[in-house]
């Protein structure tokens, strides 16, 4: 009786009924209802992890949903910033572009106009070289020199340059104009001397002008020789480049000393009735490579020197 248990219902109407159960299937029952307790529990802990967890990742997924849908709209709006900011580089590269050819174009333009103007003003100095009968030498050595041989194109900018400056060089060397503003009173060439009547050669223009009037050099150069003679008067020598030579005779006095150097237009003397002389002139003279050339050609051609 002891390894039973006794259990007793009683009802409404006093009717009773009773059941017995042994110990051991009470144990057993109550061994399973714990253990079936502990497993309700460990699932219900379980699914309320789950279900945490879950919501967790429902909202993880939500926000990294929302960030993809904020960085797609970031993206679209970075993509059309660049596609815009590249339209307007293209924009101002061709702007620049077109600028440049603008540029180029008027360059052309003028470099036309250069070319010639170079040509005219090439014309005009071999003209005037060719008037004084002066041949043009380049300066430029063949000793100690070489290098590859590129030809240049003819009337090229760089071959016109090339040709205008050595002109140019060449015209600052001359003596052009004249050295004393008067009246040409005697010219180059043959002639009746002025004091005994007699044919004669005269090397060089004689010009009236007053007693003091100012002469000047007609090229840059050194005063080579400064000095007085019976013939000459007060004279001077002026050395120039290129083989040339001026001197200036009658002088009432100079006003330079000798080994100076000189500019063209400044002033060297002053005119004078000195020497061999029937007045008041300056006997001026050119000589070119030892010889006496004509001085005239030399005094007129200034007149191309300004035009060009």
């Amino acid at each position: 009786m002891e390894n039973n248990l006794y259990i007793v219902l009683s009802g409404e109407r006093k009717q009773t009924k009773s059941f017995s159960v042994s110990r051991k299937n009470v144990r057993t029952g109550l061994i399973l209802s714990t253990v079936s307790a502990i497993v309700l529990l460990f699932f219900g802990v379980f699914g309320l992890m789950f279900t945490t967890e879950n919501v967790r990742l429902k909202s993880a997924l939500a926000n990294t949903q929302k960030e993809l849908k904020a960085a797609k709209a970031w993206n679209s709006e970075f993509e059309g910033r660049i596609t815009k900011q590249v339209a307007e580089k293209e924009l101002q590269l061709q702007n620049t572009l077109d600028i440049l050819q603008e540029k180029n174009e008027e360059k052309e333009t003028l470099l036309n106009q250069a070319l010639t103007e170079l040509k005219s003003r090439s014309k005009i100095i071999e003209s005037i070289l060719k008037t004084v009968g002066i041949k043009m030498q380049s300066k430029e050595g063949t000793t100690n020199s070489g290098g590859p041989f590129i030809p240049l194109t003819e009337n090229s900018l760089d071959d016109l340059t090339f040709t205008v400056d050595n002109y140019v060089e060449t015209i600052k060397t001359l003596p052009l104009g004249p050295p004393v503003w008067g009246e040409i009173t005697s010219k180059y060439g043959r002639r009746i001397d002025p004091i005994n009547g007699k044919a004669s050669f005269h090397a060089g223009l004689d010009i009236r002008q007053k007693p003091g009037s100012k002469i000047v050099s007609t090229a840059d150069g050194v005063v080579a020789e400064r000095g007085y003679s019976n013939g000459f008067g007060n004279y001077i020598v002026i050395k120039h480049s290129n083989n040339f030579k001026t001197r200036y005779f009658h002088m009432q006095k100079s006003l330079v000393s000798q080994g100076e150097k000189v500019k063209r237009g400044q002033t060297i003397g002053l005119v004078g009735n000195t020497g061999r002389s029937t007045g008041a002139h300056l006997h001026y003279e050119i000589i070119y490579r030892d010889k006496s050339v004509n001085p005239l050609n030399y005094v007129r051609i200034a007149r191309k020197v300004s035009a060009g």
